[in-house]
């Protein structure tokens, strides 16, 4: 049941809507991949690590070999994944007793949670999720053979996202403190093989795109604060605050499990802490915190098994019973109704729709291969339209990940098309009436760079405003090379596209697809796209 919500949601979205933009930029690898076999962020392009989620990335490609689009590759991984997440919390919810409610609780929750938000939105979230919880899971309560799964899921998590190298690595050595006796050495020939497979892809990733670190965690670490992303973690621990405090009510349940219990706590705890050092962009649905959410939502299921166990032998009225189950239920039920809130809100806008949804694909009939695309938005346009892209803020150009976009890159770029989300950094950028879009003044454009945030944040470390504060400057000083737009983009004017003169995108072909794209009668869903580009 579980899953079908999940799959129905997912699909509602494709059919009717679009996926998030930064999901489309691991499609973009993925499809190369199967294209090409090269790991790049356009074709022709140089090898380029800006698909972080390494094993997902491989597994749509696997399945875009065969013919299935890569949303719906999404959709099919991340089902699977909600259905063995649920698996696992149902089996800690009926460990001591069962009980239905829970269950349905648990099968309604998990497909509209933070597991499912970002899951159905196109990310890797609710299957990188079921790795975590079997890793928990056989962590807690694994014997004998069953043990050995830890290090084998550990490495699984590793290569599906550079962060699970922190949980599952960590978490593999842990245990080994509870480990049997008897299967100490197979354990240890285990974990050691775990070790060889992942340096060795360490090697081989570091000699492939020549970087150290994927290019989203270079750019991700470079703040001008120390602890960019606490807020964020911080706000979202008030938000699971009633699932957090069931959780850690099963400390008084646990009985001779709290080594255990230490063991696979304190890895997440780790990474936990350690995002609040990183800028957290790109972080859908909270996405970034849902191997937290799993280890709360495990141990909260275990705390809810022994308190309807205890619940059920202690001889009360059943009016006492019943309150005192209420009162632990009903804060979840709270919880529960504000992520379907949540969830559909985020199909909602899914649904509505913006321009950027089919502009992107509309565009790409007056493109080519030699076009040149530079840009801050690293997903639809570079996905639908043909020729090299560079990234500005660094997602997917290792030059601007390591040192910033700079205007010599820009000159040297020569680009036909440039488009940036300004990000707040232009004061007072607008078109008469509300209009869907107007052509910028020299004089209008200077005024709103010069009055807004931009000076002051073009020698920043924080790429996502660097890249467009630079960005407008660049265009002042060779306003005369380019039409310039300011587009309207939900409630304001965030996206500015450059057109150059004479170059491969003209300046009546680019309006034209920007009214058409704004036309509602030329609306196309995600699965109306890509099933016409397949023909």
């Amino acid at each position: 049941m579980s899953a079908a919500i999940f799959l129905t949601l997912s699909f509602i979205v494709m059919q009717h809507g679009h996926l998030h933009e930064d999901a489309y930029i691991l499609y973009i690898y993925s499809e190369n991949f199967a294209k090409t076999g090269v790991i790049n962020y356009y074709s022709g392009g140089p090898p380029t690590e800006g698909a972080t989620d390494f094993l997902w990335m491989i597994l749509i490609a696997l399945l875009n070999y065969f013919g299935i689009p890569s949303g719906v590759a999404s959709s099919i991984l991340n089902t699977i994944g909600v259905f063995l997440v649920t698996f696992v919390f149902a089996l800690c919810a009926s460990r001591q007793e069962l009980n239905r409610f829970v269950l349905l609780l648990i099968t309604i929750f998990v497909p509209i949670s933070n597991i499912g938000q970002a899951a159905f939105m196109g990310f890797s979230t609710a299957l990188y999720s079921a790795v975590i919880a079997g890793l928990v899971y056989f962590g807690m309560f694994g014997k004998g053979r069953s043990i050995l799964l830890v290090p084998v899921l550990g490495l699984v998590l590793a290569l599906l996202r550079p962060d699970g190298a922190i949980i599952g690595g960590l978490t593999a050595l842990l245990i080994l403190t509870a480990v049997e006796r008897h299967m100490k050495a197979r354990y240890l020939l285990v974990s050691l093989g775990g070790a060889v497979v992942g340096m060795a892809y360490f090697v081989w990733r570091w000699n492939y795109f020549g970087e150290i670190l994927p290019l989203p965690l270079i750019v991700k670490s470079s703040s001008d604060v120390l602890l960019p992303g606490l807020g964020t973690n911080m706000k979202w621990m008030f938000y699971v605050a009633p699932l957090l405090g069931l959780a850690c009510s099963s400390a008084f349940f646990l009985k001779g499990c709290y080594l255990r219990a230490l063991a696979v706590s304190a890895p997440i705890l780790i990474y936990f802490i350690s995002i609040s050092f990183a800028a957290q962009s790109q972080n859908v649905g909270h996405r970034f915190q849902a191997p937290m959410l799993v280890l709360i939502i495990f141990f909260a299921a275990l705390a809810l098994s022994s308190i309807w166990g205890k619940e059920k032998n202690i001889r009360r009225n059943k009016l006492t019973k019943s309150a005192s189950i209420f009162a632990i239920i009903f804060p979840i039920f709270i919880f529960s109704a504000n992520d379907a809130r949540v969830s559909a809100l985020m199909i909602r806008s899914a649904i509505k729709g913006e321009y950027i949804d089919v502009f992107p694909y509309f565009l790409s009939e007056h493109l080519y291969s030699d076009s040149t695309i530079v840009l801050t938005e690293a997903g639809r346009l570079a996905y639908w339209t043909p020729g090299r892209k560079y990234d500005l803020v660094g997602l997917n150009t290792a030059e601007t990940a390591v040192n910033g976009a700079t205007v010599e890159y820009l000159r040297n770029a020569d680009a036909d098309l440039i488009m940036i989300h300004q990000a707040n950094t232009l004061n007072g950028v607008t078109c008469p009436e509300f209009q869907d879009f107007c052509r910028l003044s020299s004089e209008d454009f200077t005024e709103a760079f010069e009055t807004g945030r931009a000076p002051s944040v073009i020698f920043s470390e924080n790429r996502v405003l660097k890249a467009p504060a630079v960005t407008a400057q660049f265009l002042i000083e060779n306003f005369q090379d380019f039409a310039v737009y300011a587009v309207r983009y939900g409630d304001g004017y965030s996206h500015i596209y450059a057109v150059r003169g004479f170059g491969a995108l003209g300046v009546k072909e680019f309006e034209g697809t920007l009214m058409r794209s704004f036309d509602e009668g030329s609306r196309l869903s995600y699965l109306q796209m890509v099933s016409w580009r397949q023909k």
